[in-house]
């Protein structure tokens, strides 16, 4: 498994932190020799930034308040490049206790991350609301363009709303998450919600449910969009229409 394994794994010293042993896909995965990574200090390698974050689940592994550290961060390479990781580290121990070597299993996870940073960009960038809840109405999250359409200073100001809060008609959110519950997405649900400083506007909302490895409901996700101005020209057009039948 260490030998031929498809993670990169590396046995430590846990008195020294210093590595005794590390294995080809580690060593191919920094860029180095194996043989210069023996002796290093665990941390050596990893950047900077991520260094302070590591050393506290670090002392708290080796004290055994813990059984594992599992955690993200980043390696630099000998070529100075950062890619990112996902870790785990065990300490090892004989039957009575006593602690025998340290043990981390790497994984490269370089492009999930790339993948994640571009979605992050588009959930911030888009302009349209975005926004993921719990069935109890808490906002567990919201992009830049909810946090306009519905007038609040700040991400967190909003997240701290229950949506309920938001609905003109209460009737609105009951057929909204019924059929939800009932068909797993609901597509171009106009209502209307009030914003920060009360006043109302129309609203299109797209949304699917989230459920668990059971089946149960945990929560929905969806996008809205600010139609007012498309309500208020079909409202025009009506009355334009009216009129034209009383001529």
């Amino acid at each position: 498994i260490f030998e031929d394994g498809p993670l990169g794994m590396v046995i430590f010293d846990p008195n020294a932190l210093v590595f005794v042993g590390v294995n080809r896909q580690f060593a191919e995965m920094l860029g180095y020799p194996a043989d210069e990574l023996v002796g290093r200090h665990v941390l050596d390698f990893t950047d900077p930034a991520d260094t302070a974050e590591g050393v506290p689940a670090l002392q708290r592994l080796l004290a055994g308040d813990i059984p594992f550290i599992s955690r993200e961060s980043r390696f630099v390479r000998k070529s100075g490049e950062r890619i990112w990781c996902h870790i785990t580290s065990i300490i090892v121990r004989n039957d009575d206790g006593t602690v025998l070597y340290g043990v981390k299993m790497i994984q490269d996870i370089t492009e999930r991350k790339s993948v994640e940073e571009r979605l992050q960009q588009l959930f911030e960038r888009v302009p349209v609301g975005l926004y993921r809840a719990a069935p109890d109405g808490t906002l567990l999250d919201a992009n830049p363009a909810l946090v306009q359409i519905l007038g609040y200073p700040d991400r967190e100001t909003l997240l701290a709303t229950n949506a309920r809060a938001l609905y003109v008609d209460r009737e609105d959110r009951h057929r909204w998450t019924s059929q939800l519950e009932r068909d797993g997405v609901i597509r171009d649900f106009a209502k209307q919600l009030q914003r920060r400083d009360g006043s109302i506007f129309w609203a299109r909302d797209t949304a699917r449910a989230i459920r668990d490895a059971e089946g149960r409901l945990i929560g929905w996700e969806g996008a809205l969009e600010d139609i007012t101005a498309r309500k208020r020209a079909e409202e025009v057009t009506r009355e334009l229409a009216q009129v034209a039948r009383e001529l």
